[in-house]
Order: C-alpha cells, then sequence, then structure tokens
C-alpha cells in the first residue's frame, strides 16, 4: 500500500514493479498480474474497488464470489472473509492441513474439504484464532521435513511420531 497507494494506480502499474513489492510474500511473478486481472474485474463487476456488499451476504455466497476471481481459491476466499470482514473462517494451508492430517484428525489431504469440515464442526467463535494457532503450530513444531517431535506438546496423540517416521 506504501507503494501504490491507491487501486487505480495499483490496476496501471506495471507487473514487474508490483512484483518487487510483494516479493517478500512469494510467488511474486505470479500474484502481480494475477492481482490487476483480479481487481479489473471487481472494478467492472462492483462499478468500483470494493467487496464490502460481501459482508451483508452468507459465508458461502461470499465464497462463491470470491472464488468466480481469478486464481482465487477457497483458502484466499476464507482468509478474505476471516481477515478482510472479520467473519468465522478457517482457511486451510499447507501447515494446517499437515498438522490435522498428522494428528490422525483427516485421512484425506484435500484442503478443501478440510477446510468444509473444519468450518462445519468448529465453533464459529474460535475459527480464525484456531486457523492461527494452527499455523504457528504447524511452523514451531509440526515442520514438514524435521518435525520436532521430542518438544511437541501432542506428541502423546499424534498417529504420525507413533508411526515411527520421525526421531
Amino acid at each position: 500500500m506504501k507503494r501504490f497507494p491507491t487501486w487505480d494506480e495499483l490496476v496501471q502499474a506495471d507487473s514487474r514493479e508490483i512484483a518487487r513489492a510483494i516479493a517478500p510474500g512469494g510467488l511474486a511473478n505470479n500474484k502481480a498480474p494475477r492481482l490487476q486481472q483480479i481487481l479489473k474485474v471487481i472494478r467492472d463487476q462492483e462499478g468500483e474497488f470494493s467487496l464490502n456488499r460481501l459482508g451483508e451476504v452468507s459465508r458461502d455466497e461470499a465464497y462463491a464470489y470470491l472464488t468466480s476471481l481469478p486464481g482465487v481459491g477457497t483458502k484466499t476466499a476464507a482468509c478474505v472473509w476471516a481477515f478482510g470482514f472479520d467473519k468465522p473462517a478457517l482457511p486451510v494451508d499447507t501447515h494446517v492441513g499437515r498438522v490435522l492430517i498428522r494428528l490422525g484428525l483427516f485421512d484425506t489431504s484435500d484442503p478443501v474439504k478440510i477446510q468444509k469440515a473444519l468450518e462445519e464442526a468448529a465453533p464459529s467463535e474460535i475459527q480464525k484464532d484456531l486457523h492461527i494457532l494452527l499455523i504457528e503450530f504447524g511452523r514451531r513444531f509440526c515442520t514438514k521435513r524435521k518435525p520436532k517431535c521430542a518438544e511437541c506438546p501432542l506428541a502423546a496423540e499424534c498417529n504420525y511420531r507413533t508411526r515411527g517416521e520421525t526421531q
């Protein structure tokens, strides 16, 4: 936002310049032109650069609209819903999925199925916080390559460790 203070400036900017500005987030060369595409679609469909009306619709309607935008999947839709609108959502990224699968809570690696099940099962008032905690847990203990099972507070309950896949 420092580099492109208005949505118009972002839409009109060179995508390489946007990529440099968002590089710390990863995949910048793919995300930069996608951001511009999404903004153009929103402006064309909504008449302005605003998704405010989504705050008044159901989660299913919001997800349907958001996932209709180019390159927006269920995880991104849930992030927008949770963090942009402060609504209950439990986005499933690689960290969240990995932790839940290793704990034996899911036997599928499909993040859409996991997210749907979590959003139906978890109380709405804790969904966003649970998402954040699971990400942190996945980064701190249940890492992809070398999970820290010996330090993990859930090791005794974990299917991954009991299968002998870590030391």
